[in-house]
Parts: C-alpha cells; structure tokens; sequence
C-alpha cells in the first residue's frame, strides 16, 4: 500500500475530529447527557501518569512479543506518519483535545 499524502492525512484528522464534535453534540441535545466536571489534583494526576506509563509497557511488551503486531503497527507507522513533518504530528497530537476542549466549552455556552 502507497504512503498516504499529508494533504490527505491532514483532512481526514480535522474531518474525523469535526464529524466526532458533531456526533457528541447531537447525543448530548438528544440524550440529555450531563458534562463531566473537570478538577485537576495531584492525586488524578500521578493516577493518569501510572495509567500512561503500564499503558505504553504494555505497548512495549506486546510490540516485542507478537510479531503479527509488529508488522501491523509498523505498516500502519509507515502508512501515516511518514509523509507528516513534525508540525504536523504535533498538530495530530493536539487534535483531539481540542476537539473536546470545543465540546466541554460549547456544552458551557449551551447551560447559560
């Protein structure tokens, strides 16, 4: 399979993200869902840190142990990150929470 364009990977990443805001709304206007109340502490904190690090381990292992996963990780790799420079994936990073960001502060603007 061909690398895909970064023109093309670029537009699917902001379509994705707008077409997750959209669904969000409807369900939240139809299903009268109650946003979650955000508080940071340190102890949710170090809980989400404990949580990324046995997640990425956990990645690591499976990486090194099953080849099936390998292959498919590194296909999927060469298939998506290659043609994207490094504003690009830090662009990919962001994304998504900004996207939730835009659906915490809208669903804000609609309780007012």
């Amino acid at each position: 399979m061909e690398p895909l364009t970064r023109t093309q990977i670029l537009v699917v990443m902001g379509v994705t993200a707008i077409i997750l805001l959209i669904v969000a709304k409807i369900w939240q206007y139809f299903g009268s869902v109650a946003l979650i109340k955000i508080q940071f502490s340190p102890d949710g904190l170090l809980y989400g840190a404990a949580l990324a690090g046995i997640i990425i381990v956990a990645s690591s292992i499976v990486y090194r142990l099953w080849p099936a996963y390998r292959q498919s990780a590194d296909a999927y790799l060469q298939l998506v990150l290659k043609p994207l420079v490094w504003p690009d994936l830090l662009w990919l990073g962001l994304l998504p929470g900004l996207s939730e960001e835009l659906l915490i502060s809208w669903g804000d603007v609609t309780r007012l």
